[in-house]
């Protein structure tokens, strides 16, 4: 009886923790030393299509395509291996879509309450929109830059304090 009161708080505040992670936009998981993930939250289960239960246990095989993705498991590894934190872009290839997707990705080792490595956590921001944004404006500025260059005129801007930005 005594640690009913107890267990009851602890329920609590894993599903409380649970809600915070789900409702986030950001991508949240934890592999073990094989790198078979252990937990998501709603956000990666989502985007693999499948529960947690069907997740656990898996690889990144199981949800990229490895032969375009591979900088995914190089990074598991070095975060593994030299047990250090990670943060960096990582380009995947949905496995069910083939479609390309930009992560800025953190990672870092997980350890058990003596110290020993059990895993890693990682946390991943799809920037994909951010991606093609910054794609489409070096397509406009190359152009412009080509349409500028064959202009048969002399072009050129100043700022207020009548310093050359462009000739």
């Amino acid at each position: 009886m005594k640690d009913e009161p107890f267990s009851i708080r602890l329920q609590h505040e894993l599903d409380h923790l649970k809600a915070i992670f789900n409702e986030t936009d950001a991508y949240l998981f934890t592999k073990d030393l094989a790198g078979r993930y252990t937990y998501a939250n709603q956000a990666v289960l989502d985007l693999f299509g499948c529960t947690l239960a069907e997740l656990q246990g898996q690889d990144d095989r199981a949800f990229f395509d490895l032969e375009f993705s591979d900088a995914v498991k190089r990074n598991d590894q070095l975060v593994l291996e030299q047990q250090l934190a990670l943060a960096q872009e990582e380009i995947n290839y949905l496995k069910t879509t083939g479609e390309k997707r930009f992560y800025w990705t953190v990672k870092k080792p997980m350890y058990d309450r003596d110290g020993n490595l059990i895993g890693l956590c990682g946390i991943s921001t799809d920037i994909t929109e951010h991606k093609l944004i910054e794609a489409r404006l070096a397509e406009q500025h190359q152009l412009l830059e080509i349409i500028l260059a064959n202009v048969d005129a002399h072009i050129y801007m100043k700022d207020s304090q009548h310093r050359f930005l462009y000739v």
